[in-house]
């Protein structure tokens, strides 16, 4: 089993804010970015969450809208097979997994 740290979400995330560039902010400019956290509202995973989601927005240019949507289950595995298999590689979703 891979287990991923908060730390390394929050590396993600700022890898996506460094990478694009100035392009970036046109692509996020206005636009809503999911964060999906692995465990249910009320735990410590849902409030750092949340308090990233708070601040991220300022951190990336265009200033998205930082949507937070929890996936409780399977030990957090049905955030992570989310991300994984489901969800679009386009850039409007990442995970904040314990």
């Amino acid at each position: 089993m891979v287990r991923f740290g908060k730390g390394l979400a929050v590396a993600a995330a700022a890898a996506l804010v460094f990478a694009a560039g100035t392009a970036s902010a046109q692509f996020y400019k206005g636009k809503r970015v999911t964060m999906l956290i692995n465990y249910g509202a009320g735990g410590p995973t849902d409030i750092e969450g949340r308090i990233v989601a708070r601040h991220l927005p300022k951190h990336i240019p265009g200033n998205p809208t930082i949507i937070v949507k929890n996936m409780p289950g399977g030990g957090g595995m049905i955030a992570s097979n989310n991300l994984g298999e489901i969800a679009k590689p386009d850039g409007m979703t990442f995970g904040f997994f314990t």
